[in-house]
């Protein structure tokens, strides 16, 4: 009697929540609407440092980010990670303060200090509450100016790098990144992602002290200062701690020279029980007219969690957990790929899938609703990177690094909505031909090459 009640109460709940949910369908959104680039100012300082203020919202913080034209393409082809100890080490003092003095300095501001380096950028900056953001230009400053470059503090990061070293050796993604990048890229500074263990323990403070005065200058800089902030303060800081920066080396400008031809590198671990996998293709920068329509194109793909290659090897046949691809963009150079880790025993049968659905979006327009959700997600996340300092600061750096316009953020979101499903075949048809793609496999290869072998690859 009592399962029959319980059946009963079950199935009105359930009749219930099924009229709920027919009612509660969620509203259609809206056409987008264009995004608003905030008024900002930008000067140029006599020794060619760039400066770009940004008054954004009302909240009393700013951030503020010098972002310098210099990184893993500058170093010496036998000091790989030079860029990055040399950028560690800015924070480990100056000439007149030590890493302790300036924790608390930045700490007493409201932020905490970062600095980095990048394939082709490298950045020091922090967010602080507003009435010290004078106060942090001058810090930094004097970070970049007059490093202390101590021989201990080298020697205490290289220890922490030659960790990191060690356990990338054993990571299949690290391993399949440096594959990938020693194929693709070759000879150019992007083809060497990692120095050996003999190298890296044969660096020397001297080595990351050269790199940073022969390639940190002012010419190669642009200081960035975004929220609320008292301009004339900000700028006569900027003054007073910049102008006497050195200018520096001009900008490097080395794009890598892609060649698209089927290339396939099997790396071996004997009895691995998933593959790694990249599969990829050199592709378009953002200065091709075709870039945001290649970006939506990438979403439906194998870009977003809805996608078609996602649904079809997770979601369809559960050969991977995580799969996703991605446009790796550099100054006028692109690639892109699809990567994902799968069981060993169905690495083939995944990369046919991948291939198969790459293809069928080449030959098979997409229907105008898959193509409006995916329209609709690529316009949200481009307003939501662009609602926080560290946001604006990013996508202005873009348009400034590839040398764009602000027409390009300004039209953005109104390219991604007015992109036809012709056009997202007509990227795929354009740049990503399955015959001439590079394709990379971490993993063991008496169980793999067989099936490699099988799709004819």
């Amino acid at each position: 009697m009592k399962q029959r009640i319980f059946s009963t109460l079950f199935a009105v709940l359930l009749f219930g929540f099924s009229l709920y949910a027919q009612k509660e369908q969620p509203p259609v959104g809206g056409t987008p609407k264009d995004f608003k680039v905030p008024e900002y100012k930008t000067v140029t300082l006599d020794n060619g440092l760039k400066v770009t203020l940004i008054p954004y919202g009302k909240t009393p913080k700013a951030t503020v980010r010098l972002i310098v034209r210099t990184g893993s393409l500058n170093e010496p082809s036998n000091e790989v990670w030079i860029a990055d100890l040399a950028a560690d080490l800015l924070s480990q003092g100056t000439a007149t303060k030590s890493a302790q003095q300036i924790a608390e300095e930045v700490a007493s501001y409201g932020g905490e200090l970062y600095t980095g380096a990048g394939a082709e950028q490298s950045s020091v900056g922090a967010d602080v509450l507003s009435e010290f953001t004078p106060n942090l230009i001058r810090l930094i400053g004097d970070l970049v100016m007059h490093p202390l470059f101590d021989s201990k503090d080298f020697e205490r990061i290289k220890g922490n790098y030659l960790t990191n070293l060690a356990v990338s050796q054993t990571s299949p993604g690290s391993i399949a990144a440096k594959e990938l990048n020693k194929v693709v890229y070759g000879s150019h500074p992007f083809g060497s992602t990692e120095p050996t263990e003999e190298a890296l323990k044969g660096y020397t403070v001297e080595m990351a002290k050269k790199y940073h005065f022969s390639n940190w200058g002012a010419q190669r800089s642009h200081l960035y200062v975004s929220g609320y902030f008292d301009e004339a303060a900000v700028l006569k800081a900027i003054k007073e701690t910049f102008n006497g920066w050195q200018k520096g080396p001009d900008v490097l400008i080395n794009p890598p020279k892609i060649e698209n031809v089927k290339k396939f590198s099997l790396v071996n671990r004997p009895g691995s029980k998933q593959s790694k996998v990249i599969y990829g293709i050199g592709a378009i920068d953002p200065t091709s007219p075709d870039y945001v329509h290649f970006i939506v194109m990438n979403s439906l793909l194998g870009g977003s969690f809805g996608s078609r290659i996602t649904s079809n090897i997770r979601e369809d046949k559960g050969y991977t957990y995580s799969p996703g691809s991605y446009l790796a963009v550099r100054y006028h150079s692109g690639f892109w790929s699809e990567d994902a880790d799968v069981t060993t025993n169905v690495t083939g049968p995944a990369i046919k899938e991948i291939r198969y659905e790459i293809n069928r979006l080449a030959n098979e327009l997409p229907s105008e609703q898959e193509l409006q959700g995916i329209k609709n997600y690529e316009a949200g996340i481009f307003v939501l990177r662009n609602s926080s300092r560290t946001g604006i600061i990013g996508q202005l750096n873009f348009i400034n690094f590839h040398g764009l316009s602000d027409e390009y953020l300004k039209t953005y979101i109104k390219n991604i909505i007015e992109t036809t499903p012709a056009q997202v075949s007509e990227m795929v048809k354009k740049y990503l031909d399955t015959n001439k793609f590079t394709l990379i496999i971490v993993g063991d290869e008496a169980t793999v090459k067989p099936q490699i072998e099988e799709i004819g690859f």
